[in-house]
């Protein structure tokens, strides 16, 4: 099964996820980006919903929808135009 935007899935939604998965394989696709979500919520998957991902998860780091010259573009802006240009200390151009 795969969710997408996962971020914002109410912790009853994913109870009700782990129900319907298979079994046997118990396989669950959770893709998330917790910089996007709209609500302040914190949780942990283990206590929340009885879901362990512990050894089976992966943050990617590496931006993967944008070309370089956007990003490059983005930071040039950010770094001469942002009131919150000195928030940022450390910047890789990866991918």
């Amino acid at each position: 099964m795969l969710i997408d935007e996962g971020q914002d899935f109410e912790s009853e939604w994913l109870k009700l996820v782990s129900l319907l998965l298979n079994p046997g394989n118990q396989s669950l696709l959770l893709v998330e980006d917790r910089a996007q979500t709209f609500y302040k919520r914190k949780r942990t998957y283990l206590q929340d919903i009885d879901l362990d991902f512990r050894g089976r998860s992966k943050i990617l780091t590496i931006n993967y929808r944008n070309t370089t010259q956007i990003i490059k573009f983005s930071l040039d802006f950010y770094q001469t135009k942002s009131m919150l240009r000195n928030k940022v200390f450390h910047w890789e151009m990866e991918g």
